[in-house]
């Protein structure tokens, strides 16, 4: 759109003076000056008209008597060079006749006599002048209305108070397709939906009889309706509409400004389509989200949240410190440790932790949470989702304690068969290893021969089940305890393997619960076993240490290392091994390896409290379990 704009300068007022008196011009002039005026002198008439076409004029103050022009004659010239311009007439001995023909003339507005009154003459000039400054005002105000109503997009128009148009700008064009006079031919009725009417004229009853209940910050009526242009296509307006209460000059009318909102309802129609899916997909995920505005301290949450929390909409005055009211007392430390961390470091954050609903249920939920920051690195927003999870974690507890068991079963079955070797096969095989021997001596040469080779066969029979038995599960893990089998052990592996173990422990000598006990045992011997296959390092170190509330192994070599990543768990049964009995301990295990650099696999299980009867107390089994992921695999640049 081409805009023209007609400069219109309200500049200081300009006063011509026109006086062959050069003294009574002069002083006139700086008395005029002193006001603020801009003042031009002339002594003569051709003078003054040379001044007037090259300036623009507000005032003269002229003779009436000129030595080349008379007063009246120069009046009438001034006119039709400067038609806003105005005259005071000044004269000191002039005819009566000239005085009349010159008060006659269209612009004089004023007769001054000598010698003047310079009071009543500066009273005069700002009169004049202060009307000058204020038509020249309500023209450029006109001029630049009609240049906004012209040119403005949204459609600007005036009605009388039965709905007829006086006025309506060109952009009714553009909006509805109809001309100027299109549309004040067609009025209001014919654009506006007869609903809509309605609405107006019950407003104006209210503007009428003064019941209308006005905004505080508004005195307008706003209201919306869908329009048709006049292709019939369909498009929605939004008018303000303002009450223009009758005064003596003219009636009462109405002025509106009408607006093309057809695309802000559609992406406002979108938008609530959106919110609706985003709000069924949270529903049927339990997943909401919230928005905490830390300025303010002011906290949102979507309709799945509510509903999460156990709380009916709308959550009054909601707080972070509302939040952290419905948090298990037993994890709002964990949670507000977790928050802080994220405004302090500028982490994410996903954590899991329990809530308490305001009727006592209890639920498990994961947060994922993330910050926002100024350019001076101050935390404005944090904002996240959180989803109900008790499900899924039921249903994980349900699968621990079942994987749990299949261990417990494991390990029973392997002491049982272990025993049975040891006690049922081995037995039997001694047995038959002295009737054997027993027999050689009556034995034929030729069959004593055999049965030497058979009885050899039996001592080396005795020594495999043996082996199967103790590597099935050592009895004396059972009878002396941890550490008195880990000395056994590793002797054993030394002088199977010739890897040296540098074993170091710290407060073993203590009894642990079994579940304890044999899954140290299970972690070392299964890290041992590997260093001995896949390591090809000659030596081993082994660290086991004790606190009240947990034990720790650590196993390191120096060997050929790997990386961690690369390490399919469906083929490695060892690692997933070590990472599934400590799991189901509560514990943590950790890989740190490198290829060239060897491995370091540390673990630390959780020993749960005893009560009076010395039985591991149920309930604190697994205080301390993190509750997300409680195996870490790092790759290290080396050791």
């Amino acid at each position: 759109m081409s805009i023209t704009v007609k400069n219109i300068i309200l500049k200081h007022s300009s006063i011509l003076i026109v006086d062959d008196d050069v003294d009574l011009a002069a002083n006139l002039e700086d008395i005029l000056r002193e006001e603020g005026y801009q003042v031009t002198v002339a002594n003569n008439g051709e003078s003054a008209l040379s001044i007037c076409r090259d300036c623009s004029i507000n005032l003269v103050i002229a003779d009436i008597k000129l030595p080349d022009i008379s007063g009246v004659e120069l009046t009438r010239r001034i006119g039709a060079i400067c038609p806003n311009a105005e005259v005071i007439i000044v004269t000191g001995y002039a005819s009566i006749d000239s005085a009349i023909a010159a008060v006659k003339l269209r612009n004089v507005i004023g007769y001054q006599t000598k010698p003047l009154d310079m009071r009543n003459i500066i009273a005069l000039v700002k009169q004049i002048m202060e009307r000058h400054q204020a038509q020249e005002a309500a023209r450029e105000s006109e001029h630049l209305y009609q240049l906004l109503a012209d040119n403005v997009v949204d459609v600007i128009w005036t009605a009388d108070m039965k709905f007829k148009m006086t006025y309506v700008s060109p952009s009714i064009k553009q909006q509805l397709g109809y001309t100027q006079d299109e549309a004040l031919i067609l009025s209001l009725t014919g654009i506006v939906p007869p609903e809509s009417l309605d609405i107006f004229r019950q407003t104006i009853k209210d503007w009428e009889s003064g019941t209308f209940i006005r905004n505080e910050e508004r005195d307008y009526y706003v209201t919306e309706s869908e329009n048709v242009r006049k292709d019939g296509s369909v498009i929605w307006t939004e008018s303000r509409i303002r009450f223009m209460p009758a005064t003596e000059e003219r009636a009462a009318y109405l002025l509106g400004v009408t607006r093309d909102i057809t695309q802000r309802k559609k992406g406002i129609e979108q938008l609530r389509r959106s919110q609706a899916r985003l709000a069924e997909a949270e529903k049927i995920a339990h997943l909401g989200h919230w928005d905490l505005d830390l300025v303010s301290n002011k906290l949102v949450w979507s309709d799945e949240t509510f509903r999460i929390f156990g709380v009916n909409q709308p959550y009054s005055s909601s707080t972070y410190e509302d939040f952290l009211s419905f948090v298990h007392p037993a994890d709002r430390k964990f949670v507000e440790r977790s928050v802080s961390d994220a405004l302090n470091e500028g982490n994410t954050y996903s954590i899991d932790h329990r809530i308490i609903r305001p009727d006592g249920n209890v639920r498990h939920v994961h947060e994922h949470g993330e910050v926002t920051f100024n350019e001076k690195r101050k935390p404005l927003r944090m904002f996240g989702t959180v989803q109900d999870i008790t499900e899924r974690v039921r249903i994980e507890e349900e699968l621990r304690l079942l994987s749990f068991r299949l261990v417990q079963i494991q390990e029973e079955e392997r002491q049982n068969i272990s025993r049975e070797l040891h006690d049922q096969v081995g037995q039997v095989l001694t047995v038959l290893k002295l009737t054997l021997d027993r027999a050689m001596p009556s034995c034929a040469q030729e069959v004593r021969k055999q049965l030497e080779d058979g009885v050899n066969n039996i001592t080396e029979l005795i020594s495999t089940i043996r082996n199967i038995s103790l590597n099935l599960r050592p009895s004396m893990l059972d009878d002396l305890g941890l550490l008195p089998t880990l000395f056994w052990h590793f002797d054993r592996f030394t002088a199977q393997t010739d890897i040296k173990v540098d074993f170091k422990h710290h407060n073993l000598e203590r009894r642990f619960p079994p579940e304890i006990t044999i899954t140290a045992y299970r972690i070392i011997q299964e890290a041992l076993t590997n260093v001995a296959r896949y390591s090809g390092a000659r030596s081993v170190s082994v660290r086991a240490w004790s606190t009240p509330e947990s034990i720790s192994v650590q196993i390191e070599d120096k060997g050929e290392g790997f990386i961690p990543e690369d390490i399919d768990s469906r083929k490695s049964s060892g690692l997933h091994g070590m990472r599934e009995r400590v799991r189901l301990l509560g514990g943590t295990l950790s890989v740190e390896s490198t290829p060239g650099a060897g491995t370091i696999i540390t673990a630390e299980l959780p020993v749960p409290k005893e009560n009076k009867k010395g039985k591991a107390n149920d309930h604190n089994r697994n205080r301390g379990r993190p509750r997300r992921r409680q195996t870490v695999i790092k790759k290290t640049a080396g050791i």
